[in-house]
C-alpha cells in the first residue's frame, strides 16, 4: 500500500551550475522531514559525471539506491567547462557511476517511476533543459506501460514545476534545447508552474552552512563552483514543488507562458490556461536564510 506522502521526480542538469547540488540537498532535507518521497532523479545532459554526482549526494543523505537515469545521446553540454564540481564529486565520493558507464536511460526510469504510482500523485520538478521531459512526453508504449508518454503523464502527474523562463532576457534552461521547451509549453497535458529566472536571481545561498562538514558533497560543489554563495534558481523550484508557494512565494493567475524567437518569455493571463509562474513575496534575504538553515542542518550526512 502506498503512503500519502508526496511523490517527486527530479530532473537536473547537475554540473553547469552548483545550485542543482543545493536544490538536491534541499530536497533531501525535506524528505528527512517526511515532506516528500524521492522516486527517481534523472540527469538531462551528456556529461559523464552527472549521474555519479547525483548518486554521491543521494548516498551522503543515506538515500542509497534511488533510481537514476541519464540522457543517452552524446554531445549535449558535456564539455569540460560543465565539470567544475560534478567530476570531482563523482570520482571522489562513493557512488554507482563514477565514470558514467552503465547508467540507465532517463526516459525508461521516468516511465517506470510514473507507472508504479497512483494516478495523479506525482510532481515532476525539472531544473535543467527540458530534453528529458520532452522525450518522456513523446515516448511510445513499452514493456513498462501500454500508455504513450502523454497519456501516462496525464494519468499520473499532478504537476510539472520548471525552473525556466525570464520576462527580461533569454533564459539558459529554455535556450539550451528550444525544441524541447516549445514542446513542453505547447503540449504538456497537466498543470505547469514556472519558477522563473527573476525569482531566484537575488536569493543567495551557500554562505551560511556552518554546521555542514566541509567535505559534504553539496558544500564541496559550492566550494568548487561558487565559494561566496550562488543564486537559488533551482532551489525555488524544489521548494515550490514540495511545499507549495507559501509562505515565501505566490502563484500568478492562470494563463499561458510563451517564448519569443529571441528566447524571452511572455505571459498571457487566461482562466483557461494550465500555466502559472512563481514570484517571491518576502525579502530575498529571508528566503536565503531559510534555505541555508534547512540545507545546513546536514542531518544524515554519512
Amino acid at each position: 500500500m502506498q503512503s500519502d506522502k508526496m511523490k517527486l521526480i527530479l530532473d537536473t542538469d547537475i554540473g553547469p551550475d552548483c545550485d542543482d547540488a543545493g536544490a538536491l540537498g534541499l530536497l533531501h532535507e525535506l524528505a528527512i522531514d517526511n515532506r516528500v518521497e524521492i522516486l527517481a532523479v534523472t540527469h538531462c545532459t551528456s556529461n559523464p559525471y552527472g549521474a555519479g554526482c547525483i548518486d554521491a549526494i543521494n548516498n551522503a543523505y543515506g538515500s542509497r539506491g534511488i533510481p537514476i537515469g541519464t540522457y543517452n545521446r552524446p554531445g549535449f553540454l558535456d564539455s569540460e567547462e560543465y565539470q567544475k564540481y560534478n567530476r570531482f564529486i563523482a570520482q571522489n565520493y562513493p557512488n554507482r557511476y563514477p565514470d558514467g558507464r552503465n547508467v540507465p536511460e532517463a526516459v525508461s526510469i521516468l516511465r517506470k517511476a510514473l507507472a508504479s504510482q497512483n494516478d495523479g500523485s506525482i510532481v515532476i520538478c525539472a531544473i535543467g533543459p527540458l530534453n528529458n521531459i520532452s522525450d518522456l512526453l513523446k515516448s511510445l508504449p513499452d514493456e513498462t506501460s501500454d500508455l504513450s508518454g502523454s497519456m501516462l503523464i496525464k494519468k499520473k502527474v499532478k504537476r510539472l514545476v520548471v525552473m525556466g523562463g525570464s520576462f527580461q532576457t533569454a533564459e539558459w534552461n529554455f535556450s539550451m534545447c528550444k525544441s524541447a521547451t516549445i514542446n513542453i509549453i505547447n503540449e504538456w497535458p497537466t498543470e505547469i508552474w514556472f519558477a522563473i529566472f527573476e525569482t531566484g536571481q537575488n536569493i543567495i545561498t551557500g554562505r551560511n552552512w556552518h554546521n555542514m562538514k566541509p567535505e559534504h558533497p553539496v558544500r564541496k560543489a559550492y566550494q568548487l563552483y561558487a565559494p561566496a554563495g550562488r543564486m537559488s534558481w533551482d532551489l525555488t523550484a524544489v521548494w515550490a514543488s514540495v511545499m507549495g508557494p507559501d509562505p515565501y512565494f505566490k502563484l500568478s493567475e492562470t494563463g499561458y507562458l510563451t517564448v519569443t524567437e529571441e528566447g524571452r518569455s511572455l505571459w498571457q493571463a487566461d482562466e483557461r490556461g494550465n500555466h502559472r509562474y512563481i514570484t517571491a513575496i518576502v525579502p530575498d534575504d529571508m528566503i536565503a536564510e531559510e534555505f541555508d538553515r534547512i540545507i545546513g542542518q546536514s542531518r544524515k550526512y554519512i
